[in-house]
C-alpha cells in the first residue's frame, strides 16, 4: 500500500465465503491505495466490468469491446445442454455466471453443466 508507484490494486478472486469478502472489503478500505474487485459472482462486477473500472481510474479508454448478440433469445432444444470444460475455476465462475445472464438460474436443472478440471 505504500508503495508509490502502486496506483491500483485489482483484486480477482475465487467467490469467497461473505464473511470473508467483508473482511477483506474492510481491509481494503483502510488501505490509500484504491483497490478495485473482479469476483465472479452475482451482484459484483465480472473481469469486464473490473477492467473498465480499472482502466478508468487510470484515466484510459475504456474500447468498445465486441459484443456477441442473437436475433432472438437462444430457443430450448429437447436434449441438448450447456457444457462448459474449463483449467480453472474462477474461468468456470465467470461462464458460468454469463450463462446465468443469458439463459437464467435454473442452469442446472435444464440440464447445463460447468466443470472445472483444476
Amino acid at each position: 500500500d505504500a508503495d508509490p508507484g502502486t496506483e491500483l490494486i485489482v483484486l480477482v478472486s475465487k467467490p469467497p465465503a461473505p464473511q470473508v469478502l467483508d473482511l477483506i472489503r474492510e481491509a481494503a478500505r483502510r488501505l490509500d491505495t484504491p483497490v478495485v474487485f473482479a469476483l465472479p459472482m452475482p451482484g459484483e462486477d465480472d473481469l469486464t466490468r473490473a477492467a473498465e473500472k480499472v482502466l478508468t481510474a487510470l484515466g484510459r479508454t475504456v474500447p468498445e469491446w465486441p459484443r456477441w448478440t442473437a436475433a432472438r433469445r437462444p430457443a430450448a432444444v429437447p436434449g441438448r445442454a450447456l457444457r462448459g470444460l474449463f483449467a480453472g475455476g474462477t474461468l468456470r465462475d465467470e461462464a458460468e455466471m454469463v450463462a446465468r445472464d443469458a439463459l437464467g438460474w435454473d442452469l442446472e436443472a435444464r440440464g447445463h453443466r460447468f466443470t472445472d478440471f483444476g
